[in-house]
């Protein structure tokens, strides 16, 4: 992947949270063997990552801005991402919703809407094909 990014300039890499904390662990040998100015941000999905190991990153590139999203291949890619290095800094955050994305939180057993700081379901309402498209995830959020 490495090889790509100097090969090709590229200037946007995507990838897991895994692949991020190996590029912090091998960062010294990575940058010795490739040459990753090209390279202006790492979009990162799959998990949260945390203040530390976005930290790091930054330590270790520090010319390379990072953002996380979030979506599941059940929403097609759409559900919410960070857009800005200010809104990357809200260590815990996923950003704002994608456009013609809706997202409630509600109670899991009831379905009832829940109000701000309250735990809930997430659900999320969005376009696929032209056709609406309701998701519900089993994701508990606090």
């Amino acid at each position: 992947m490495m090889e790509a990014v100097e090969k090709y300039r590229a200037t946007i890499l995507a990838l897991a949270p895994p692949v991020v904390v190996a590029m912090i662990n091998r960062a010294d040998m990575i940058k010795a063997k490739y040459d990753l100015s090209s390279l202006r941000t790492v979009r990162s999905g799959g998990a949260p990552l945390s203040k530390e190991v976005t930290e790091g990153f930054l330590r270790k590139y520090p010319t390379v801005d990072i953002f996380q999203g979030y979506a599941l291949t059940e929403s097609n890619g759409a559900g919410a991402s960070i857009d800005s290095v200010e809104e990357s800094r809200r260590y815990g955050s996923v950003g704002l919703l994608s456009s013609g994305v809706e997202a409630r939180i509600v109670d899991q057993d009831t379905g009832r809407v829940m109000g701000v700081n309250q735990t809930g379901e997430l659900w999320l309402k969005s376009m696929c094909n032209g056709h609406t498209h309701v998701i519900i995830f089993k994701h508990i959020l606090y």
